[in-house]
């Protein structure tokens, strides 16, 4: 199962200079959302940003976090979360990333951004196909893939 995504953690989607007594919360957000991943993955994600790869050969952690990338914080001014997940089997962790943008289209309504998932065992959906969820206005919406899907013939032989 793979899973790539980020998002652009935007307060509202209203232009902030139009707005009345606007007051900037988005590091207060940024807390909120850095929250929200501790208590959907535990303690290893307090620390962001998070890299573990368990993929080596000869690698035997039993950490919880294994083979994800998870950053949260400011890139040249903007407020950004991204993630990377690569593991065996679809398990929660894809549903969980699913839900984990939702909460952030929740907390940060102006939020946008992209989460693709391969779930090559079709537990999360067609496995010849990615699923491809978009984050706008602080909506999650579920999208055909119009890119890299169906996975054969697009990007691999018969």
């Amino acid at each position: 199962m793979y899973t790539v995504g980020w998002a652009e953690i935007i307060q509202t989607p209203q232009d902030e200079d139009e707005l009345p007594g606007y007051v900037d919360r988005t590091a207060e957000i940024l807390g909120q959302l850095r929250a929200a991943i501790a208590q959907r993955w535990g303690e290893p994600a307090r620390e962001l940003p998070f890299f573990h790869s368990a993929g080596q050969p000869g690698d035997t952690s039993q950490a919880v976090w294994q083979n994800e990338a998870v950053t949260l914080g400011w890139f040249n001014g903007v407020a950004m979360f991204q993630i990377c997940v690569c593991h065996n089997h679809f398990r929660n962790s894809g549903q969980d990333v699913v839900e984990l943008f939702r909460e952030i289209g929740r907390i940060a309504p102006g939020a946008r951004g992209l989460l693709y998932i391969l779930d090559e065992e079709g537990q999360g959906g067609p496995a010849n196909e990615y699923c491809v969820y978009v984050l706008a206005r602080g909506q999650l919406v579920r999208r055909r893939d119009p890119f890299l899907s169906p996975v054969v013939p697009v990007t691999e032989d018969p």
